[in-house]
């Protein structure tokens, strides 16, 4: 355990017998907000196709905001905007903004 902290030491949480999560350490408020990251991210599977930050992303794009501004908004990189938008059309199977902003107005 590096820093008296399970959270720092992912073996520590894989060790048979130890606790598995945030929830199982009494820190429930902590697991429910690791999983809220980890659905945004796309770690965990969910009901929908794209992330929330894709779908964020997809929005503002869909309305006409440049990559620079719909960075600028969700406080990203105008690169994590471009791979977000390479996932969004890969995922959507759309190859333009137009067809994007089509597809989420059905």
């Amino acid at each position: 355990m590096v820093g008296n902290s399970p959270v720092t030491d992912g073996v520590v949480l894989r060790q048979p017998g130890r606790p598995r999560g945030f929830d199982e350490l009494g820190v429930p408020r902590w697991e429910e907000r690791t999983r809220d990251e980890a659905g945004r991210v796309g770690l965990y599977p969910t009901t929908s196709t794209l992330t929330e930050t894709e779908r964020r992303v997809a929005e503002l794009v869909a309305v006409g905001r440049s990559n620079q501004e719909a960075a600028a908004e969700q406080f990203i990189s105008v690169k994590a905007v471009e791979a977000n938008l390479t996932r969004i059309y890969r995922e959507l199977s759309v190859r333009s903004r137009t067809e994007l902003a089509n597809h989420l107005n059905r």
